[in-house]
């Protein structure tokens, strides 16, 4: 078995990188990233790789409202500083890996600004990484030696599961989730994400935030009048939309804000799920939904799907609409792959029970041994 380092960037993700390490026999390592000391001078700095770093975290905070109120010259020393910083935290991490015999560095998400340079620095050392998260199935957690979310082993290919041989069915119990009197009969579900999300500053190719898919929808609005949208804002999200909130109003219900509503219930007696990658997709496959990805999502291929990159592409979509026929055996093979080869039961966050820890663990050391591939159902 080969050593493991694994990089904590949050308390929680402490709390369970340290659980994990006292339930494996293999030697790791864990380190906090405020109490790493060890630097190093002379370490060359992959600047074009840095430069593309510190330009997404900018995007990111420049996409929230209180970053549209900030001047040119803000963000032109924020450029700078947080140049410095990556550079000093590349060259920490750098440290950190040549003073360790690893051949595995583990590290949550790997798309964040510190997670990201923890990839580099393992990626100038020879290292391969092993990224963990939570999803994406509701209580299930990811382990994956290639990334998660659009970046993850998944295939994209509708074949692929076709192929996977499944009895289980895996769905939504719909008749728990009955229609609240305040939706309409019939109404397409759009959820809003985060904004500084990296599931949209990375893999939102066309939509750059919550107000350009609110334009998306107004429009459809205009060409599809007997259509009804209903938005619910991310809870997590700090951004204030109340101006948006006015503009719905004057649509005669036609666009509605809810925010008493559950996702699963709103997902449950939708007609159709329109979403940039949120994991309300995936509730949505559950539910056996008509589904449109306007994003990069690990379910936004053709047949599970109607990927779509523009706006002619959601107009031609909502069109057929009512020509498109779910294929229910794709929707339950790849949930079933999903749940059964490629996830972990359990909220790594949340839920770190025994069963957990033990389907991770197991993961973990297919992956450690060179067996990749088996760790998450692709052999």
């Amino acid at each position: 078995m080969s050593e493991l380092v694994l990089f904590a960037a949050s308390k929680d993700q402490l709390k369970y990188f340290t659980k994990l390490a006292q339930s494996l026999p293999e030697k790791i390592s864990i380190y906090w990233y405020k109490k790493i000391s060890i630097f190093t001078i002379f370490t060359p700095v992959p600047l074009l790789d840095i430069n593309y770093q510190v330009g997404l975290l900018q995007t990111r905070k420049q996409n929230s409202s209180s970053g549209k109120t900030k001047s040119n010259l803000y963000w032109y020393f924020f450029k700078i500083m947080k140049k410095l910083e990556a550079i000093w935290l590349f060259k920490l991490y750098v440290g950190v890996l040549q003073k360790k015999d690893a051949h595995y560095v583990g590290v949550w998400n790997g798309k964040k600004f510190r997670q990201a340079i923890i990839v580099l620095a393992a990626k100038q050392t020879g290292k391969s990484v092993i990224y963990f998260e939570r999803g994406p199935l509701p209580g299930y957690s990811v382990i994956d030696p290639k990334g998660v979310n659009f970046y993850s082993s998944l295939p994209r290919d509708k074949e692929f599961y076709l192929q996977y041989c499944c009895t289980e069915q895996m769905v939504m119990p719909l008749t728990s989730y009955d229609k609240p009197n305040s939706l309409p009969d019939n109404y397409v579900f759009v959820p809003f994400q985060v904004v500084e999300d990296s599931n949209i500053y990375l893999h939102s190719p066309w939509l750059r935030n919550m107000r350009h898919l609110y334009a998306e929808i107004e429009n459809l609005s205009s060409k599809f009048t007997h259509l009804n949208f209903v938005i619910k804002q991310h809870p997590s999200c700090p951004e204030e939309y109340a101006d948006l909130i006015e503009k719905s109003l004057q649509t005669k219900d036609k666009i509605r804000f809810v925010s008493e509503i559950d996702s699963t219930t709103l997902v449950a007696n939708s007609q159709l799920i329109m979403t940039i990658n949120s994991t309300v997709g995936m509730e949505a496959i559950m539910a056996r939904k008509r589904l449109v990805v306007l994003g990069e999502a690990i379910y936004g291929f053709a047949g599970l799907a109607k990927p779509v990159s523009s706006r002619d592409e959601l107009v031609k979509v909502i069109t057929d609409l009512d020509s498109w026929q779910v294929d229910q055996e794709l929707f339950n093979k790849y949930l079933c792959f999903v749940k059964n080869e490629y996830a972990v039961i359990g909220d790594a966050i949340y839920s770190r029970t025994p069963e957990h820890l033990q389907a991770a663990i197991a993961k973990l050391q297919l992956i450690l041994a060179g067996k990749a591939n088996q760790a998450i159902g692709l052999q």
